[in-house]
């Protein structure tokens, strides 16, 4: 790649923190800890890879286009985001090597937050204020 690339690895929150591994001059490796918020790593992020993890569902929430990467997978719809075909499925480095140059050379659209989730009404506030109002009755 002929441009600079910034690598953010995110940890799971039971993982300890590490050292970047060693890469190329124009890749800069950071390592966010297990316990920092996801969602604005997400919004921002040119690509999103992930093996089996809630990181890909949310990144297919925010409209991004995730990758599950799952080397020498026996089930790889195990993983949700897959199964439901929200991300798209590597099993093995050398396509996924292939890939991801294709994948950097797109324009990517401006981060913007979603006007609703599809996991909640849009009222879904408008409800809880009603029931917390009846309740204090």
């Amino acid at each position: 790649m002929d441009r600079d690339i910034l690598v953010l690895e995110k940890l799971h929150p039971s993982d300890e923190r590490k050292k970047p591994p060693s890469t190329a001059n124009n890749i800069h490796w950071h390592v966010e800890g297990g316990s920092d918020d996801l969602w604005p790593l997400l919004l921002h992020a040119d690509i999103i890879i992930g093996m089996n993890t809630m990181a890909l569902l949310q990144a297919a929430i925010l409209g991004k286009n995730p990758i599950s990467y799952q080397p020498g997978a026996f089930n790889p719809n195990l993983c949700t985001a897959v199964r439901l075909g929200l991300a798209e499925l590597h099993t093995a480095k050398g396509t996924l090597a292939r890939r991801l140059p294709i994948l950097l050379k797109k324009k990517q659209k401006s981060p913007e937050y979603p006007r609703s989730l599809p996991c909640s009404p849009p009222d879904a506030a408008k409800r809880v204020c009603m029931v917390a109002w009846e309740l204090m009755r």
